[in-house]
């Protein structure tokens, strides 16, 4: 892991306070701060992994080694070329402009929100997909109305078609890293292409709880030593190659991007995984043994 200079990064990426911002802690009135507060702890120490691993910007997962070729074959076989741009409109902007695709950035799922592997990919995908499939959601349908934001606990979550065709990427997943998880997706940034900051923790939860509540694990398939993942911390970027073969949890709760300024359009597993469950748990204090 290296700290790097924000001058040293892609010229989009060096406007380091430039970050996507929903909802901060300072804007909330004093009741609400303390409510905040309150149910920040209660979720913390229900999960208290989620507070653990809130000041680290990479942890190496102590999994046995990753086929990152026989992955990379599945994933070649499965999707090929047919990845989907990210939406960076919410529903309201979509339904008035259209979708805003991001220049470099697509998936494909393996679990998601419903059946389709080639969908809900946006700000407000939840929201989105409650309002196409009610009866698949039928928690989140019941809450929709009321909440400004849902949550990933909200939610049910379904196998798509490409879960059975990729058996190496899954069992690897559930074998070695959860027993459950939230989504499961490919995701692709493009050669010579940029994820601008951003962070998970100004996504409001309906309840005003705005905190660490899924860890996000990478799995490389295809990478370059020069693809920086990046992590801002007190005022800090750590930048980490994630090497093929290995595992790796990553801080979303911070700022974060990632630089591609090779010429290998990046391929990752990624998986949400949330942190009550036992396997991942068990993981984590493995991995965090000598840290």
């Amino acid at each position: 892991m290296e700290i790097v200079n924000v001058r040293s990064l892609h010229r989009r990426l060096q406007d380091a306070a430039t970050t996507y911002y929903g909802s901060r802690f300072e804007d909330l009135d004093l009741n609400k701060q303390q409510q905040y507060l309150q149910l920040v702890d209660g979720f913390e120490n229900g999960n208290p992994w989620s507070k653990r691993v809130k000041q680290v910007p990479h942890l190496r997962l102590r999994t046995p080694a990753f086929d990152h070729a026989r992955g990379l074959a599945e994933v070649t076989a499965s999707i090929g070329d047919a990845f989907v741009p990210i939406n960076l409109r919410n529903l309201e902007e979509t339904r008035q402009l259209g979708p805003k695709n991001h220049a470099h950035w697509s998936a494909m799922a393996l679990v998601n929100y419903t059946p389709d592997s080639d969908r809900w990919f946006m700000k407000q995908s939840k929201e989105a997909a409650t309002l196409s499939h009610p009866e698949l959601q039928p928690e989140a349908a019941s809450l929709i109305s009321s909440a400004p934001r849902l949550n990933l606990e909200d939610m049910r979550y379904y196998r798509t078609d490409l879960y059975d065709k990729m058996p190496y990427i899954t069992d690897f997943i559930s074998t070695h890293i959860a027993d459950r998880t939230y989504r499961i997706f490919v995701w692709k940034i493009g050669h010579d292409g940029y994820l601008n900051w951003h962070n998970h923790a100004s996504l409001p939860w309906h309840k005003d709880l705005i905190t660490n509540d899924k860890a996000i694990v990478h799995i490389p398939l295809r990478s370059h030593p020069s693809i920086r993942m990046l992590v801002r911390i007190d005022d800090k970027i750590y930048s980490q190659y994630y090497e093929p073969g290995t595992t790796w949890l990553f801080n979303n709760i911070n700022d974060h991007a990632v630089e591609n300024s090779s010429d290998v359009d990046r391929l990752h597993i990624v998986a949400f995984v949330p942190f009550d469950d036992v396997k991942f748990c068990r993981l984590l204090e493995e991995s965090t043994a000598d840290v």
